[in-house]
């Protein structure tokens, strides 16, 4: 049996709210912004997916792909456990406007 690979998608720079055993994918530069625990990151697997940070060494087209595979199976979870929350029947645009970038 093939062994499904896991990420974790991270809003946070609050260290707690990261996990050890999966690759964190951190949605924002913000994430690294402010950590009193800097010594600690080192023992994190992440990837930073802000899109406007240029320069660094992983912002190429193959994590770009990746980035927007993830963002686009995150809104169609979302969009599948609002519209049977709220009971409303939207289309994919209305939700990526009323959930923002």
């Amino acid at each position: 049996m093939l062994k499904k690979k896991v990420n974790a998608l991270v809003f946070t720079g609050k260290l707690n709210t990261w996990y050890k055993n999966k690759k964190n994918i951190l949605i924002g530069s913000w994430c690294l912004l402010n950590l009193k625990q800097k010594n600690k990151i080192k023992s994190f697997n992440f990837i930073l997916s802000d899109r406007e940070t240029k320069n660094l060494e992983y912002y190429n087209k193959k994590n770009i792909i990746k980035f927007e595979y993830y963002y686009s199976r995150l809104l169609e979870d979302c969009i599948k456990n609002l519209t049977n929350y709220y009971n409303v029947n939207w289309n994919k645009r209305s939700w990526e406007i009323f959930l923002g970038p």
